[in-house]
């Protein structure tokens, strides 16, 4: 059985989309990490089984190997598939070098308040947020009670994405709303539209534009993502981002 046909298809893909790789940890007896996605053929939505693989023995010390890609980056963005003594010495590692950090809560479970000290931006959905904040979150009203209970807890920004219904955000300058691209009757499934928020996202921060602009960036990244089949080959090029962005 060849355990790595996966790593390698992965990894082809990043080469053609010239993201770098020279970072990627491979392990010969590790399975790569993958998914199964079921998705509602009438609206699009899913529901994901993830084996989490390789990313579940993440290390500290392989992190220390690779320390300087951190200390040089202005962004990190992390999530919740890897350990999470990794997670937050890698939160507060980048901190400490002046990164701007960004967790996307997912998959939800309960971190400590030391997490939450170390995150510039919390990027839940509104399934993450409610499960994290014990309260329900299914409109803008709930969105900003979970909010406080995030800013509470020590985030610098809580920023919840809510689907068709946009994405709110809240910290100490005040708050805001921002509304999602109308894509009715183009969307296809939904699978990794957060991963396209959160990467557009932090990807405009990166190049300096406000919170609100890159919440704006990160939505229409995300709402091209949902018009097409598939994860990672759903994702859309820059030119296709700024159009969207643009009309």
């Amino acid at each position: 059985r060849d355990l790595h046909k996966e790593y390698r298809r992965q990894r082809q893909m990043c080469i053609r989309d010239r993201i770098n790789t020279e970072s990627v940890i491979q392990d010969e007896n590790l399975q790569t990490g993958v998914a199964g996605i079921l998705v509602d053929q009438n609206t699009g939505k899913n529901a994901i089984n993830v084996i989490v693989g390789a990313p579940s023995s993440l290390k500290i010390s392989e992190i220390e190997n690779q320390i300087n890609l951190i200390k040089r980056s202005k962004i990190f963005l992390t999530q919740l598939e890897v350990p999470k003594d990794v997670t937050l010495h890698c939160l507060k590692t980048a901190k400490e070098n002046g990164c701007i950090t960004i967790l996307n809560p997912a998959p939800a479970s309960e971190i400590s308040k030391e997490f939450y000290n170390n995150i510039d931006f919390f990027t839940p959905n509104e399934t993450e947020a409610g499960d994290l904040a014990g309260v329900p979150v299914t409109n803008i009203e709930e969105a900003r009670e979970a909010a406080k209970i995030f800013r509470d807890r020590g985030v610098k920004t809580a920023l919840i994405t809510l689907g068709e219904m946009g994405c709110y955000f809240m910290n100490e300058s005040g708050e805001g709303h921002v509304p999602a691209f109308d894509m009715s009757g183009k969307v296809v499934e939904t699978t990794g539209a957060g991963d396209g928020f959160n990467g557009g996202f932090a990807a405009a921060l990166a190049e300096g534009k406000s919170p609100d602009e890159a919440i704006r960036y990160g939505s229409a990244t995300a709402a091209i993502s949902v018009t097409r089949l598939g994860t990672a080959p759903a994702m859309p090029q820059r030119s296709e981002i700024e159009q969207l962005v643009n009309s």
